[in-house]
């Protein structure tokens, strides 16, 4: 079994301070010398095995992380048979995403979730010691070191790190079974649509100070898997990773949008829009909704109630159009994600604790997958979004109340108005049936001349 660790970081010092320089080597992502150092990090060296095909770089990473010791052997919380470190390496995209990630080999036999959510979280509290900044403690606190080592390494000896402006949060777990893990949920049951070498996934969010989310990836079959189900966990891991992290990168980005963005903020909205299409499309393949959602839904995690805001501030700003046809649409995708988790998710007062305040019961955390009946869901943003829809349907009866060519043109009204009265007592489904009755010239001119929130809504409870 594989367990990987990452702390991805995102770097905005270039686009937010205009004189700001990171050290020209090495040249990321792709640094064409073996040679080049990053200082408390490693030496830059050639992956074993390339990055994936559409990628941005990652065939090169920083291989060493001297500056970070991992004290496995005076851990006295790991109960796995043998756990070793494989790995300690940093990647950066030459943009503002990159991670420091560990990866470890544990032996034995783990066939339950249980089993193996129990491993991380012993993992999560192996001693970490980083000399340079005083810090001697549990790994999974290492986050907001791990930004004052990344930005402190990226600029000249005397120069101003501004560390404040890396923002490195909570861990993220990996977790790559052998074995098929099964346990209180069972194992995935709707498979029958993917090919026999495709793995499962299934996210959880353990507790802890700070909780983090966990990946679980395991094989179908019940067999040994194969080479080829090892590349796709592998995919499925690295692609997975990349779209949270991208996500959650353009959410800070588009929070501090000025009116009139320079072309290096253009440009990392642009490649960023891509490479969130590119992740989502992949990880797609392996029927893993309730992730994608996940990572989807990190816009009104951090910013609940801002979408509406920072719509209009796209279509007021002088960012290229085409570009913001694209944020527009991932808005979109913000809010027709429908999936909110509980706690404050506010990064702006906190990076390294972002999921400090997150109400997880039980000592394993939350898990939700293909076959979990769990949900989670903010009482915040559920509030925020009820409100948003009633705002919406109130719009749209006023304009229905205009269309005065049409004879049920007062009737409708009527509907849309005790619609958006059931809205906003939080009572989705009793404004969805009050919807159902409405005529359909209604619902066309909901779903043309709606919001975001009361097209996802029609499309949701309506199939409109």
């Amino acid at each position: 079994m594989l367990v990987s660790i990452y702390f991805p970081f995102s770097d905005f010092r270039s686009l937010l301070l205009p004189d700001f320089q990171r050290l020209k080597y090495p040249n990321w992502p792709s640094p064409d010398m073996r040679t080049y150092h990053v200082r408390g990090i490693g030496s830059v060296r050639r992956r074993r095995k390339s990055g994936f095909e559409g990628w941005v770089g990652e065939d090169q990473i920083a291989i060493g992380g001297a500056a970070i010791a991992i004290l496995l052997s005076k851990n006295k919380y790991i109960t796995a048979p043998r756990v070793r470190l494989v790995r300690k390496a940093c990647y950066f995209d030459g943009l503002v995403n990159g991670r420091i990630e560990f990866l470890f080999s544990v032996d034995g036999i783990t066939s339950s979730r249980e089993a193996a959510i129990e491993i991380v979280t012993d993992m999560l509290n192996i001693r970490a010691k980083v000399s340079r900044y005083c810090y001697d403690g549990e790994l999974r606190n290492l986050a907001p070191t791990i930004g004052m080592l990344w930005s402190a390494s990226t600029v000249k000896h005397g120069d101003l790190p501004h560390a404040d402006l890396v923002k490195c949060g909570r861990p993220i777990c990996v977790v790559e079974s052998d074995y098929i893990l099964q346990g209180r949920f069972g194992p995935r049951t709707d498979i029958s649509a993917l090919p026999p070498h495709y793995p499962n996934i299934e996210l959880s969010i353990l507790s802890g100070k700070p909780s983090t989310e966990l990946l679980l990836i395991w094989p179908r079959a019940r067999v040994f898997p194969s080479r080829m189900t090892r590349e796709h966990s592998r995919a499925l891991r690295t692609y997975t990773l990349r779209l949270l992290q991208n996500v959650e990168a353009l959410s800070m980005l588009l929070n501090m949008l000025p009116q009139d963005p320079n072309d290096a903020t253009q440009n990392v909205f642009n490649e960023y829009t891509r490479q969130i299409n590119r992740s989502r499309l992949r990880v797609e393949n392996y029927s893993s909704e309730k992730t994608i959602n996940y990572c989807y839904s990190t816009f009104s995690r951090i910013f609940p109630g801002r979408t509406e805001s920072v719509r209009s501030k796209l279509i007021s700003s002088k960012i290229r159009p085409s570009i913001a046809k694209k944020l527009l649409q991932l808005l979109d995708f913000f809010d027709s994600s429908n999936f909110t988790v509980m706690g404050d998710f506010n990064l702006e007062k906190n990076m390294a604790g972002k999921f400090e305040d997150i109400t997880i019961s039980g000592s394993q955390g939350i898990t939700f997958g293909d076959n979990s009946p769990l949900s989670m869901t903010n009482t915040q943003n559920q509030q925020t979004h009820s409100e948003a829809l009633a705002s919406a349907l109130d719009e749209l009866a006023k304009i229905v109340s205009s269309q005065t060519n049409k004879a049920d043109q007062a009737v409708e009204t009527s509907l849309l108005e005790a619609a958006a009265r059931k809205a906003k007592e939080g009572d989705e489904a009793g404004a969805a049936e009050l919807l159902k009755k409405s005529a359909s010239w209604v619902l066309e001119l909901g779903k043309s001349a709606g919001s975001a929130v009361l097209t996802a809504f029609l499309k949701s409870h309506l199939g409109v």
